[in-house]
């Protein structure tokens, strides 16, 4: 018989037979899964151990994104990995939606003539930057 990935099989203190479900101590850790009895019938717990499992490859491929970040990488693909990294996640929901009220502000802006959303990380240097938020500062203070 073939078990999901963390799927194990406990024998509880009454003889019972439950399955448990034991996912990475770094998964456990971020918040994105939790170890947990999956209970006692073996479809119920199989199918609730590959949703689990579902959530556990989606978080490590955004992990993986992050580590792909680079001069190349433009600014709506980074906004998009803060969005989905741990810190992010751990903020309080009127925090998180702050963030993203002032990350949005920023998609109709221009660096060089090249909306900012489509900037590449590497493009941005000091001197444009500096220029964009006086022009940010101007607008707001206005």
């Amino acid at each position: 018989m073939s078990l999901p990935r963390y799927v194990t099989l406990a024998q509880a203190a009454e003889g019972i037979t439950k399955w448990r479900y034991n996912p990475p101590q770094d998964a456990v850790d971020a918040g994105v899964v939790a170890r947990c009895v999956l209970g006692t019938e073996k479809d119920k717990a199989f199918a609730l151990a590959e949703q689990l499992n579902a959530q556990l490859d989606n978080w490590r491929k955004e992990l993986r994104y992050l580590k792909d970040i680079s001069e190349d990488t433009r600014v709506h693909e980074l906004i998009k990995a803060y969005k989905n990294n741990i810190t992010f996640t751990k903020l309080s929901i009127k925090a998180q939606r702050d963030y993203m009220y002032y990350l949005q502000g920023w998609k109709d802006s221009k660096a060089n003539g090249v909306a900012l959303y489509q900037c590449k990380l590497g493009s941005l240097v000091h001197r444009i930057v500096r220029r964009y938020m006086k022009h940010m500062l101007s607008t707001v203070l206005a």
